[in-house]
Formats: structure tokens, sequence, C-alpha cells
């Protein structure tokens, strides 16, 4: 409950100075970070939050609406509640609402028609004309953060009407907004948020066409990262070969060097000749298992274009296991991803959820295997002890 207080913290400062409004924006903003991190007792203060803004609003302007809001939020959070004390808090906010409603409406006729009226909106084209602007602003390349807050407040609607598919496409395009940021930063964290949200939005999605388009997203986000990861690593190895140079450069041929320039040379190429060379016997052999492994993957990547998924999957497998026995890790990503494209594909042709299950973690495991990159570059002894 701490850490809960602590993250709340800011949103509550800001709701006492600024007012209620930037309270109830702060709350939303942070359910899109709770629900990408999966904090689940985070999720529930923060559906109480907001049913606590919408009580003071509905207390204030004895506004009906925003009182059954506060009871359907309120409502929200002590299902998904496993708290006993907090579920207590919650349940005597909800019993003080509806009094201030018997108050304000004393037959409590209207209290839950707009919820039984929103959950309607179940149809794709519904819920499609509730994401247009919000999906505009994103194509335009609009804020970010006010894109995370509109999509929350679907989110929230999506809870409190009991609305699936108005809770998943939302939970979907926040994902979609991280993916669209990471891509442009190249800032991996937040293509994290984006594979989390997308996962959280696989468990709640029940149709296919949707769960095809979260697996892909996953997919591309995967592909992404291992992208960037590269193109970081790439960089740093280049450098570090221009440092050898300047190096040996410097210590052979230094203008204040004593020795006579045909005597350096020479004496270096006698220990060339007389002393073993450690990598001779080495090169080759890792020269080989680089040509295998990509030897495999050119052979899936074929398979994979001409359909041949059975193929496809033995090759991609071949590769990924090439590089394990070898204790290649950071080259896992590329046959565990391309594996995942294999079980989509199969997913999208035979409609069997197990395969959109496989590819999902698949798509998980290459992104462990880059975000290890990330964190222990390049030293094996840190890497050996998370393998």
């Amino acid at each position: 409950m701490l850490k809960v207080c602590e993250n709340l913290r800011e949103a509550d400062i800001k709701g006492r100075r600024y007012g209620l409004a930037r309270a109830e924006t702060g709350y939303l903003r942070a359910l899109v970070d709770a629900t990408a991190d999966k904090d689940r007792l985070l999720q529930v203060e923060l559906l109480k939050s907001l049913g606590d803004v919408n009580l003071e609003k509905g207390r204030l302007g004895r506004d009906l609406g925003k009182l059954n809001m506060a009871l359907a939020l309120y409502i929200a959070a002590m299902v998904r509640c496993d708290h006993r004390e907090q579920g207590e808090g919650i349940e005597h906010r909800y019993e003080y609402t509806e009094r201030l409603v018997q108050g304000v409406c004393p037959k409590g006729s209207q209290v839950r028609e707009r919820p039984t009226a929103d959950k309607e909106m179940t149809t794709p084209s519904m819920v499609a004309e509730k994401f247009q602007d919000l999906d505009n602003n994103r194509t335009t390349g609009g804020n970010t953060d006010f894109m995370l807050v509109g999509y929350a407040q679907l989110i929230v609607e999506g809870i409190v009407n009991d609305n699936n598919m108005l809770e998943t496409d939302a939970i979907k395009s926040c994902g979609d907004v991280y993916l669209k940021r990471g891509t442009e930063t190249r800032d991996t964290r937040d293509l994290t948020r984006a594979t989390a949200l997308y996962n959280t939005a696989l468990t709640r999605c029940n149709n296919f066409q949707g769960t095809v388009a979260i697996v892909h997203r996953l997919l591309h986000t995967a592909k992404i990262r291992q992208d960037i990861t590269i193109s970081i690593n790439r960089p740093t190895r280049t450098q570090r070969q221009q440092d050898v140079r300047r190096r040996v450069g410097k210590d052979h041929f230094s203008p204040s060097s004593s020795a006579p320039l045909s005597n350096i040379i020479n004496g270096g190429m006698r220990r060339l000749h007389n002393s073993p060379d450690p990598q001779k016997a080495e090169n080759p052999t890792r020269v080989d298992e680089d040509n295998v492994y990509e030897e495999h993957l050119q052979d899936g990547c074929r398979a994979l274009q001409t359909g041949d998924l059975d193929k496809a999957e033995q090759s991609f497998a071949a590769a990924l296991k090439s590089v394990h026995v070898n204790g290649q890790h950071k080259k896992e990503a590329e046959p565990m991803y391309k594996l995942g494209d294999v079980y989509l594909k199969r997913g999208i042709q035979s409609k069997d959820g197990g395969d959109f299950t496989k590819a999902a973690a698949l798509c998980n495991a290459a992104l462990v295997r880059s975000r290890r990159e990330d964190i222990w570059g390049n030293d094996p002894e840190n890497k050996s002890s998370i393998c």
C-alpha cells in the first residue's frame, strides 16, 4: 500500500492545488501505467479515486449522472479488490453515494439507467466511432499524454459499462501510443510498456480478428526493439575497434620510439611466426557456426514466404538451437521472433487460439532476450547468471 500511496501522491497534490479536473486527469494517466504494469492493487485504488472525483462533482453540482458514475466505479473497484480493508473503504463510499442519490432522486429510478444504455454500444462500428478523434490525433502526431488520457477515459467507460470490446480496444490503443513514441524516440522503455499493454489487451480479447491484430502488434514491437538494440550495439563495437587501432598505431609507430621502424616490424613478424595464435583454431569454428545459423534463418524466411509453415518452423527452430547450444544468447531473439510470425500465420489459417498464445509467448521471449542485452551489454559473466 505504501507503493500505491507514492504513485497516487502526485495526482492527489495536483488535485488539491488545481482542482478536481486536474486530479481526474492525473488518475486517468496513472491508470494507464497501472494497466501496463499489471498492478491490480493500484488499479483498484485508482478506480476508487476516480469514483471519489465523480462523487465530489456530483455532490457539489447535484449531478445525478456523476453520482451514478461514482457508483459504477466503486462497483468495478470492489469486483477487482482482493484486500478486505480496501474493500470495506470502497463499500462505505458506495453506501454514502447511494444516500446522496436518494437525496437527488428520491425514487432512485435512474440510478443504473446510464450504464444499461451504454452497455448496448458493443458493435465494432459504434466502438470505432468513439476512437475516431483520438486515432486521427495519433495519426497526425498529437500530444501523446493527451491521447493516453483520452484512451484511459474509454478504458474507464468500458469497465463501468462492462463493455469488453471498448475496454480491450482502448488498452490496445494505449499500447499503440507507446509503440509510436518508442519508435520515434528509440526508447525501449516505451516499447516495454507497449508490450505489457498488448499482453493485457490479449488476455481480455474474445474475438478472432482482435487477437490477430494484437499478436501482430506484439511481433512488430519485438522486431522494432531488436532493430533498436542492434543499432545501439553496432556503434559501440565500431568505436571499440577504432580505439584498438589507435592504441596499436600509438604503440608501434610512435615518433618517440628509439628503435628503428624496420626492427619493430621484423621483431613483430618473428613473434607472429614463433607464437601460437589462439584465434586460428577458433575462428573457423565460429565462422562455420555463424554460417549455419544464417543458412537456417534464410531457409526459414524462404519457406515462410512460400507458405511452407512446417519447413519454416523447422528451420527457425534449428537456428535457435544452434545459437542456444553455443551460448550465443544475444542471437536468440531473431529466430524467436520469426517463430512467432510462423505461429501467427498458422493461427490465422487454423483459427486456433493456441497458436496465437504460442506466437505471443515467443514474442515475449524475444523481447526478454533483447532487453537483457540492453541491461547487461556484452559482459558474459553477467549474462550467464540469468540464462
